[in-house]
């Protein structure tokens, strides 16, 4: 009957509603994140053994773009990239004048997931102590610590 059909056809066919969220990209080298809901960038680095984080990002394409960056810096310019290698001209130019460590970095640096501290200067956060903190990050290092100071401005001048 048509009613058996159609009740058929509903168990089978379940409503977009009920599926789970989607997580994949059409993006190589991107997810969306299960709970913030941005859109992450990860690249598998053989040199060193390990998948890289290159950030979180409020759009699918920005995060497609940090993947394409670090892919040329990676694995050279014969890459298969989310978009036209043409895009990136200026950028791959200056690539062999920095390393992969400092080209991830610059990258997590401009997606919208890398905390940016609560001072106007860079290096400078202020301590739960209610003091301010200077540290630098270092390429492949944590980062160094530089003390805890009364004032914003004494702390970005030790930084």
């Amino acid at each position: 009957t048509v009613l058996g059909e159609a009740c058929t056809a509903q168990l089978q066919a379940p409503d977009a509603k009920d599926a789970p969220p989607t997580r994949s990209s059409r993006y190589r080298g991107v997810t969306k994140h299960r709970r913030s809901g941005r859109w992450e960038a990860h690249i598998w680095v053989k040199e060193m053994g390990r998948q890289v984080y290159l950030g979180g990002y409020e759009h699918e394409e920005h995060a497609a773009e940090a993947y394409d960056v670090a892919a040329l810096k990676c694995k050279g310019t014969r890459v298969k990239t989310n978009f036209a290698t043409s895009r990136y001209t200026d950028l791959t130019e200056c690539m062999d004048s920095i390393s992969l460590e400092e080209l991830i970095m610059a990258v997590r640096r401009q997606s919208q997931g890398f905390s940016r501290g609560t001072s106007a200067f860079r290096g400078v956060t202020h301590h739960p102590s209610q003091r301010w903190e200077a540290r630098i990050g270092i390429p492949g290092s944590k980062h160094i610590y530089l003390g805890l100071f009364n004032e914003e401005r004494e702390a970005a001048r030790m930084y």
